[in-house]
């Protein structure tokens, strides 16, 4: 069965690791890599009925590349946003992701994702009344003493990035799959502390986040190299220049961009798992068979 997020600390589930801190813990975007698979897959799968189960394929073979990456003992906790997911940001922005429409049919196939993974063992969690980004913050706020992969190719996820935090995005190229701080700061030029502000700077079109006209990656990057924050642009004393301007008269956009980017680490989270390494997965076409959607070869 899948599992609700509300009720118990995420500190509970540090609690029952406390005997295997080398474990690392991987949360994994499951709503991202289930769009990848669905939008993104080399090639199409028809099952044993002549169904395209290229979704469902493509997301069991994009984890186990993912996970096949990670050389430690790991525990696989996969997150997925519910159709309600986004309705508290909506009430902050009603465009918010109003770009994101179009070819749904995948989620189809969603019943499938869950049943395989319970299947392979894997904890699996749907979010009903907020986003799964922001119950993977919570998680990874709650496994601190832990080191934690975040499977995403999501941009939002730079701001967790710390020096136990990482993320792994199998959609770039290999050599670059994992991301760290150093990373962020040689490809922007800002650290992952920084992100929300310049991601409210610049705009974030995955999202509908717009930004500020006339502010682009470079002129971000100058401004928050100077003042750090933008809440520091906003108390100074002296008269501000050209830019700090445009932030000054953009500052309710600022703001309201601000709390759609940043991600709550603070949610409770039903259920304190026992939580020991999960077992490496099968291969897609295995785990297909296992749910009767592709004949098993004899």
């Amino acid at each position: 069965m899948r599992s609700a997020l509300v009720s118990v600390t995420p500190n509970s589930w540090c609690q029952n690791m406390s005997e295997t801190p080398r474990l690392k813990i991987v949360l994994v975007d499951g709503s991202n890599l289930f769009w990848r698979a669905a939008m993104g897959f080399p090639a199409r799968i028809i099952g044993r009925r002549s169904e395209d189960i290229t979704p469902t394929f493509g997301f069991f073979a994009l984890l186990r590349a993912g996970l096949r990456s990670i050389d430690a003992q790991k525990v696989v906790l996969v997150f997925f946003d519910s159709e309600r997911s986004s309705n508290q940001n909506r009430k902050i922005d009603y465009t918010y992701k109003n770009n994101r429409f179009g070819d749904l049919s995948h989620f189809d196939q969603f019943d499938h994702l869950i049943d395989g993974l319970n299947m392979c063992g894997i904890r699996n969690y749907v979010c009903d009344d907020y986003e799964a980004d922001d119950a993977i913050a919570s998680a990874r706020e709650g496994h601190r003493s832990h080191s934690v992969t975040i499977f995403s190719s999501d941009k939002d996820f730079y701001q967790l990035v710390d020096e136990k935090t990482e993320i792994l995005d199998t959609q770039k190229k290999k050599d670059a799959w994992i991301i760290n701080a150093n990373w962020i700061v040689a490809r922007y030029g800002v650290l992952p502390s920084q992100w929300v502000d310049y991601r409210s700077l610049i705009g974030d079109p995955a999202d509908n986040i717009k930004g500020i006209t006339g502010i682009g990656p470079k002129k971000a990057q100058l401004l928050l190299g100077k003042h750090v924050t933008l809440d520091n642009i906003a108390s100074m004393d002296s008269d501000p220049g050209p830019l700090e301007g445009k932030v000054l008269d953009a500052w309710d956009d600022l703001e309201r961009a601000r709390a759609l980017l940043r991600l709550d680490p603070t949610l409770k989270l039903e259920q304190s798992p026992q939580l020991e390494p999960t077992a490496d997965l099968p291969i897609a076409a295995k785990i297909c068979e296992g749910l009767s959607l592709l004949r098993e070869k004899k």
